[in-house]
């Protein structure tokens, strides 16, 4: 059939002609021709006469055969051209009408912002380092025009500089990347570069750097500089810090006292400098009463982070009002004259400690007890050394083996309108903490963290909390008769005190009774006089079970009551 059909159609155009020569078949059976073909026997002459006609009539045919092969052939590299045409044409259409390439300059610069980090939040080691290559500033302002434009017109992201400079240039693979920046680089740019840097530095780095300074504008410089080893001698170090005056935000991370020192050099230059972010590690290393002097003089200096011994740094401390510190943070306490926001997180506790810390500016405080390295009562016995008249917002985070509440009275807090206690996973003592909450009558948010036993908090939110408005439990675990919670909500409906309008359960209300109309009066008067409920693991915020004897563990299936 195929041989048929090769004698009568064009395998290019399907004509149909007329057919072409045929081979005859052998008319010899086939264990004749093998036992001829394995001897030098003689065919007989009937035999060669079918030899003969094969002979004479195959070479035509064969020529005919290739004849179209030929045609076969060459059909077949067009059709595969034309497919390979087709594919690229599909590609290039399919490139070219993507969704992407409509996505307006806003979208982008939003998305672009997303993937870049911020140097308050860098740490040693990670791939985020302006001077790699791979960083995200050098990838996408090489995907193409519209991108490149968009990144490079946005100096503040330039602005924003991380330096891991214990890293080696094998991290920072030039290739291409280092022909690119030598090209578009200006000569003198280059020439500059080079020349102020020690010859042992590659220059690639510097260009990096020249052109992240160069890309940024007139911006405030947004720094990170981290490393394990001594940067005293790192050949970069001069170029980095001539950009000292630029400064706004600066995140270090040191191992080396030599690090720190290092950094004296511009003490005197830091004008820009209004937020400083300081991590130290092995301080074991560090000499004792060691101390620098590098951040003395920074005239804008507002907001202060330090990991570890405060009292390793001469700081403006009476210029600060944002301030997160952890270590012996008790010696140094009394000179936040007009702090505003402190987070203390104390290591040790000096019983040795009596001055009274006394502040009209403090308006927020958080307090840790962060380990278990801490002594218990450390949160206690800090509070008992402060008078904090205006303070409007207190957290007391407990981590340790269990939470020790400080005291209150009529003068302690006498402004508090927002208290946080965390104690995951702990029983509080609810006796202290109710009477805690009965010296606060101005609170207007209440966040707790604990295992929730008893329901005698919710007796004091009655009568003692008239202006509460937020009652947040996430990270609770509320072992406790949720109907008193419902109660609550009911008798706060008097006219005296303010409607609790904001609700948030770490898990769904499971209510027990056979009075159900009671129950779900309630929390629907709640929610009409708007109640805002919200339920952190679940969609519904409440279930009301009819039957006392039903099984608690089956409510999602019983009817429920959605949130509002």
């Amino acid at each position: 059939m195929d041989n048929d059909f090769l004698q009568q159609y064009c395998p290019q155009c399907g004509f149909c002609s007329s057919p072409g020569p045929s081979l005859p078949n052998i008319g010899v059976p086939s264990g004749r021709v093998n036992q001829l073909l394995a001897s030098n026997e003689l065919p007989l002459d009937c035999e060669l006469e079918e030899f003969k006609e094969i002979l004479s009539s195959g070479s035509e045919h064969l020529h005919s055969l290739n004849q179209r092969l030929s045609q076969v052939r060459h059909l077949l590299n067009r059709l595969t051209a034309q497919s390979m045409a087709v594919e690229h044409q599909l590609f290039i259409s399919k490139t070219l009408t993507n969704p992407a390439r409509k996505v307006p300059c806003e979208v982008l610069e939003q998305i672009f912002s997303w993937g870049m980090v911020d140097p308050m939040n860098a740490t040693i080691g990670s791939p985020d380092d302006s001077l790699d290559a791979r960083d995200f500033l050098w990838t996408v302002s090489q995907v193409c025009s519209t991108w490149r434009v968009l990144t490079l017109s946005r100096p503040r992201w330039w602005a924003s500089i991380r330096l891991d400079l214990q890293a080696g240039p094998e991290k920072r693979d030039p290739g291409p990347l280092q022909r690119f920046l030598h090209r578009t680089t200006p000569q003198a740019l280059r020439n500059q570069s080079v020349e102020s840097v020690q010859p042992s530095l590659p220059p690639f780095l510097a260009y990096r750097f020249a052109l992240h300074l160069e890309r940024s504008g007139d911006h405030s410089l947004s720094v990170f500089m981290g490393s394990k080893r001594d940067i005293s001698t790192h050949p970069l170090l001069p170029l980095i810090l001539s950009s000292s005056p630029r400064w706004g935000k600066l995140h270090i991370s040191f191992y080396k006292p030599e690090s720190f020192r290092a950094l004296e050099a511009v003490s005197d230059s830091l004008d820009s400098l209004h937020e400083l972010r300081v991590s130290v590690f092995d301080d074991h290393k560090f000499p004792s009463r060691w101390n620098t002097t590098a951040f003395r003089n920074a005239p804008k200096l507002q907001t202060v982070t330090l990991n570890d011994r405060p009292n390793f740094f001469q700081l403006p401390w009476s210029q600060i009002l944002n301030a997160d510190i952890c270590g012996k943070v008790l010696k140094i306490l009394p000179e936040f004259e007009n702090a505003t926001t402190l987070t203390l997180r104390p290591t040790k506790r000096r019983l040795s400690v009596t001055t009274i810390f006394a502040s009209s500016h403090l308006t927020r405080l958080s307090l840790w007890e962060s380990h278990h390295a801490v002594p218990q009562g450390t949160i206690e016995f800090c509070f008992s050394l402060m008078s904090l008249p205006k303070l409007l917002s207190l957290e007391l985070h407990y981590h340790g083996r269990c939470a020790q509440l400080p005291y209150f009275g009529w003068r302690t807090l006498p402004s508090l309108t927002s208290l946080l206690i965390s104690a995951p996973s702990k029983v509080l003592d609810w006796s202290d903490t109710c009477e805690m909450l009965r010296f606060v009558p101005k609170l207007e948010s209440l966040s707790i963290e604990a295992t929730i036993d008893s329901d005698a908090i919710f007796h004091t939110l009655i009568s003692d909390q008239p202006s509460l408005r937020r009652l947040d439990l996430t990270g609770s675990e509320m072992s406790f008769d949720h109907k008193k919670l419902l109660n609550m909500l009911d008798c706060r409906r008097s006219e005296r005190q303010t409607v609790l309008n904001e609700l948030v359960l770490p898990t769904p209300l499971m209510i027990v009774d056979s009075e159900v109309w009671k129950w779900s009066s309630i929390w629907i008067s709640a929610v009409t006089r708007g109640l805002n409920a919200v339920c952190r693991s679940h969609r519904s915020t409440i279930y009301i079970i009819q039957d006392e004897t039903a099984d608690v563990a089956n409510a999602p299936s019983t009817s429920r009551l959605p949130s509002s």
